[in-house]
């Protein structure tokens, strides 16, 4: 990702070959929705430590629908992007937020496979039988790998309509 927004800043200097494109303004309401999902996978994390899981499940699952909505507009961004004519191979602008949201949404998607998993073993018996401390190893690396893509989004978001 850092060599890619350096990429887009060296790119983004030479005004001969940058056409700024106005952002579609649905990706707002996507980082609105990114952000109150750290809110909720930061609950998850602190239900598992205070060994709540039915609490922990409930926050994990939440975080999982927030990370799909996010996802799915995004792709509603990239059909109102699409629809003012900018397609990925029109201006480096353009191909550069394809490749940032694509990107960034793969490794999203990976986060909500992941979620969904850690949801759905926290009912089961097996599960709970695992020792207390990996369980809360677990809840801090995926909130942190969820943080952290929250982060990075927003770096990201911030970097296309600031450069723009």
């Amino acid at each position: 990702f850092a060599a890619l927004a350096i990429a887009y800043l060296a790119r983004s200097r030479n005004p001969k070959f940058w056409e700024p494109i106005t952002l579609p303004r649905v990706l707002w309401a996507s980082t609105a929705v990114l952000l109150i999902s750290s809110v909720t996978c930061q609950a998850a994390r602190r239900a598992m430590h205070h060994v709540q899981e039915r609490a922990y499940a409930i926050w994990l699952g939440l975080t999982a629908v927030l990370g799909l909505t996010f996802l799915t507009l995004q792709i509603d961004a990239w059909r109102q992007f699409a629809a003012k004519g900018a397609f990925l191979s029109e201006n480096p602008h353009s191909s550069f937020f394809y490749l940032f949201t694509a990107v960034h949404g793969l490794h999203l998607l990976c986060g909500v496979l992941l979620i969904l998993f850690l949801s759905i073993r926290a009912f089961l018996p097996a599960w709970r039988r695992r020792r207390i401390i990996l369980r809360k190893e677990i809840a801090d690396v995926t909130a942190i790998y969820w943080h952290f893509m929250d982060g990075l989004w927003c770096g990201l978001f911030l970097l296309l309509l600031l450069r723009g």
